[in-house]
């Protein structure tokens, strides 16, 4: 059986939508955790998983998946130059001498 798929539109419906309840009840939610949390809610909604422990770790899985790729990119941004300024390495038709 193939994973169910979640249309561009699907999560910008569901972000319409949730962006009421963020709004409103002053959740700390950034965009990424939004539509995380958007993107879970239609993918196991249309499984037919009937095995709510097997949702949950699923949903912690891509938690965990989601917060790991977020720490690198946090690594990654630190490693860069203090100035802000990022330097592409020289190749070909690349020459980057001032």
């Amino acid at each position: 059986m193939s994973e169910p798929s979640v249309s561009i539109d699907e999560l910008l419906r569901g972000k319409a939508a949730m962006s009421s309840f963020i709004r409103r009840w002053g959740l700390p939610l950034n965009p990424q955790d939004a539509d995380l949390i958007v993107w879970a809610v239609l993918h196991y909604a249309r499984t037919g998983e009937n095995d709510f422990s097997g949702i949950a770790a699923g949903v912690d899985e891509h938690i965990d998946d989601y917060e790991a790729d977020a720490a690198r990119m946090h690594r990654a941004m630190r490693a860069a130059p203090g100035d802000g300024s990022i330097t592409p390495e020289p190749g070909p038709g690349r020459d980057y001498r001032e």
